[in-house]
């Protein structure tokens, strides 16, 4: 079973949107948690480790996979392009987790 770490950037935007979605959100990443890899779509140009993409209703949850750990960034609308999040943080910085 993964650990689902969070970025201070995901939880960002979890508090954003619309609190049943946010849930909705948030449940269909701990349904996946035990095998992962079989729910999600590996991205392509996916800088130095590979980015994932699970889509939940209008949002793409964009998350990395190390040893045992989801780590989840930032949302993206599925109305914007795959590419969005890897254009905007090319250089992904050091990022506040919350361990849940």
């Amino acid at each position: 079973m993964y650990s689902i770490l969070y970025s201070s950037g995901a939880l960002k935007d979890l508090k954003d949107i619309p609190e049943d979605i946010a849930k909705r959100i948030v449940a269909t990443i701990k349904e996946i948690k035990e095998n992962p890899k079989a729910h999600v779509k590996k991205l392509k140009g996916s800088p130095k480790f590979p980015l994932y993409s699970l889509r939940v209703g209008d949002y793409r949850v964009i998350m990395s996979i190390e040893g045992e750990k989801l780590i989840i960034f930032p949302l993206i609308p599925s109305t914007a392009t795959k590419h969005t999040f890897l254009k905007q943080n090319r250089n992904i910085p050091d990022l506040h987790f919350l361990i849940l």
